[in-house]
């Protein structure tokens, strides 16, 4: 979602919608027998089905050049949310409409429409479970207007978990800014992330965050855990996992050699764009202390099958263990995710693909190979 729409869209103010309008009082008693919730099921309904469909015929396309006309295909979300709309705003309380109203944000393209939807949450649902799903939304993107909003929730809602989650995403905002504002000087991105660290401690250090929501608290301690043992210079931290064999292994099992860890998935896109130029680093380095372990988040299952079919040739984790997710520890939110790892443990760099990857990943072998020797 385009951060800038959601931007301009979020902050409609509460009269509009919130308020009744006088021919809404006079209006007889008959009228909320009006409201379908019917026609709210089947406008999503009709839209998952045919996006659906679209999205299978994209998956099996050999061609992937031909999935940009496939896309322009999709269906435009505004008629359905249109009508969703007009029904919610007759029985907001319904809990069909409080589907049709998360339905509507998480589908929602349109400036118009993201400002409805953000009137109706701020009206009728200040203190209802779903207005941290508006919460979330406002975390999506980096700007003072985002931040501005989630503490006027924060301020607004009667909520307990409601507001640590604006905080949270108050957190996420912060840190937004250092990742995707390249205008920001070195000094402006330290008090960005000082701030928004600030901000995590306290709620880390807050035994009624958890008390209150699990989830959050599980989120607050991997952001945590990743700042202070998954930066440049750190040691890694441990991973033990089975593989797809059901076979029991750790990351340490490899030191002496570097290691690429992958975060990656069959469903991900730019994951398996990379396996073809990660098959060629297996090779061409197969005998010099490299190499290459994924976490995979699909099931075991597919996992067995795209080692079996030569897809991929290296070892992975599981993502999903017995009782946790590599992933949730490692505070990983985007796929692929990338760690160069040296031959002493130490994470050397984040994030590189492709040539960069490459000439990082070598540099750091011709050191393990020296080091070896001496």
């Amino acid at each position: 979602m385009n951060p800038k729409i959601l931007i301009c869209a979020l902050f409609a103010p509460l009269t509009g919608l919130s308020a009744a309008a006088p021919e809404a009082e006079n209006a007889p008693a008959t009228a909320k027998a009006s409201f379908s919730a019917a026609v709210i099921e089947k406008n999503m309904t009709e839209f998952n089905t045919a996006e659906v469909e679209i999205t299978d015929k994209i998956k099996a396309l050999k061609d992937k050049s031909k999935a940009s006309a496939l896309y322009r295909q999709m269906p435009a979300s505004g008629p359905y949310i249109d009508r969703i709309l007009t029904e919610v705003v007759k029985n907001p309380n319904d809990a069909m409409s409080k589907k049709g109203l998360t339905w509507s944000l998480s589908k929602c393209r349109t400036r118009d429409q993201l400002g409805e939807i953000a009137d109706l949450f701020k009206a009728h649902y200040l203190d209802d479970p779903i207005i941290n799903l508006y919460a979330r939304s406002l975390s999506r993107g980096f700007s003072e207007d985002q931040a501005k909003a989630l503490q006027t929730l924060h301020d607004q809602t009667n909520r307990e978990d409601t507001r640590y989650f604006c905080q949270y995403y108050l957190a996420v905002n912060l840190q937004n800014r250092t990742k995707y504002n390249r205008r920001l000087s070195p000094e402006a991105k330290q008090a960005y992330l000082d701030k928004a660290f600030a901000i995590l401690t306290k709620l880390n250090e807050n035994p009624r965050v958890a008390e209150v929501s699990k989830s959050l608290a599980g989120r607050i301690s991997a952001v945590m855990f990743e700042k202070n043992n998954l930066s440049v210079g750190s040691q890694a931290p441990e991973i033990i996992g089975d593989d797809h064999t059901g076979t029991i292994f750790k990351l340490s099992d490899y030191r002496g050699k570097v290691v690429q860890l992958t975060f990656w998935g069959s469903w991900c896109g730019p994951c398996m764009a990379m396996v073809p130029h990660e098959r060629k680093l297996v090779e061409k380095w197969q005998d010099r202390p490299f190499v290459m372990i994924g976490v995979n988040s699909d099931n075991p299952t597919k996992l067995k099958q795209l080692v079996e079919k030569r897809t991929v040739t290296w070892r992975s984790f599981n993502n999903q263990q017995k009782d946790f997710k590599i992933s949730d520890r490692w505070n990983v939110s985007a796929w692929p995710s990338l760690y160069i790892i040296d031959h002493k443990g130490v994470i050397r760099h984040r994030g590189l693909r492709g040539e960069a990857m490459e000439k990082a990943l070598d540099a750091l072998i011709q050191e393990a190979e020296a080091a070896s020797k001496s």
